[in-house]
This record gives C-alpha cells, structure tokens and sequence, in this order.
C-alpha cells in the first residue's frame, strides 16, 4: 500500500468517525430535549394539580365564586399539560391516570358545587331537617370523592415529574458516556 492511500484511508477514517460523532451528539441532543420538554410538563402537571388543590380547600372552607372561577380555570389549564403528557413515550400509564382522575375531579367538584347551592337553597326554604341532613349527606359525599380524587392526583403527579428527571439524567448520562 503506498502512502498516498494510507493518507487517503486515514482521511476517510477521520471523516467517518466525525461524522459519526456529530451524529451521536445530535441524536443525543434530541433525546434530551425531548426529555427536558417531558419534564417542563410534568412539573406544570404538578403545579396545576397542587394549585388546584389548593382551590379545593379555598372553595370548601369559603364557598366563595372567585375561587370557583378560578378552580375551573386551572382545571382547564391543567387538561392542556395532561393532553401534552399523553404524548410520553414511557408514562403514559401515569398520564393516562391522571386524565382519568382529572376527570373525576372535575365532576365531582360540579357535583358538590350542585350540592352546596342546593343546601343553600333549602336552608333558605326552611326545609325539613331530613331534607337537609340528605342534602349535607351527598355534599359529604362528593367532598370525599374530590378529595380522593385530589390526593390521589398529587400522588401520580410527584411520580411522573420523578419519572421524567430519572429519564433525564438517563438520557444525559447516556450522551456523555457515547461521547467520551
């Protein structure tokens, strides 16, 4: 072999493996976009979900509109971050049971705000004192369906922003050893 191929062959091989880096650290740069978008979401998840807790217990110990308002407001933001998390390739099972849950709070939180405008209006009626222990009863009810519902929501919510920042360090790990 005469030196001017063994330029050559080692010109190519030098160009092989730079390409073959700059396309290690491209595909590995996507990934960690990809799973830092993951975890933007999951922590807005989080805090939706923590603040729509919070509204909760505004709204049960004031039973005030505003915080009704804004209860309905954050669920809905917190529908567009669940609908971004469906799209998870490894959580989708915790994002599928957050929409399920997300679900049942908010028909339980319609069904308590029925209940306590129903209380309030037997109460102003002068109901029988069945009527508004039945009343108070339902409220009860749905109060313990959407707590349930709430804490069980903070729960899946922590986990899949853990979930997220394991993938994370995962997919930075993974680059700095391809690229050492």
């Amino acid at each position: 072999m005469t030196i001017r191929k063994k330029l050559y062959l080692n010109f190519i091989i030098s160009i092989s493996l730079v390409a073959a880096l700059i396309a290690v650290i491209f595909i590995t740069s996507r990934e960690i976009v990809r799973e830092n978008r993951n975890l933007a979401v999951s922590r807005e998840i989080q805090q939706a979900v923590s603040e729509l807790d919070i509204l909760i217990y505004e709204y049960l110990l004031h039973h005030e509109k505003r915080a009704e308002n804004q209860w309905h407001l954050r669920n809905a933001s917190l529908s567009r971050w669940l609908s971004a998390a469906r799209t998870f390739k490894d959580d989708r099972v915790l994002a599928e049971r957050l929409s399920a849950n997300a679900a049942i709070l908010e028909n339980s939180f319609k069904k308590m705000v029925a209940e306590h405008a129903q209380r309030n209006y037997l109460l102003a009626n002068r109901p029988s004192p069945k009527e508004t222990e039945s009343s108070i009863m339902r409220e009860e009810r749905w109060v313990a369906r959407l707590l349930i519902a709430s804490q069980t929501m903070l729960n899946d919510a922590a986990r899949l922003a853990e979930k997220s920042q394991a993938e994370l360090l995962k997919a930075q790990t993974w680059s700095r050893n391809l690229t050492l």
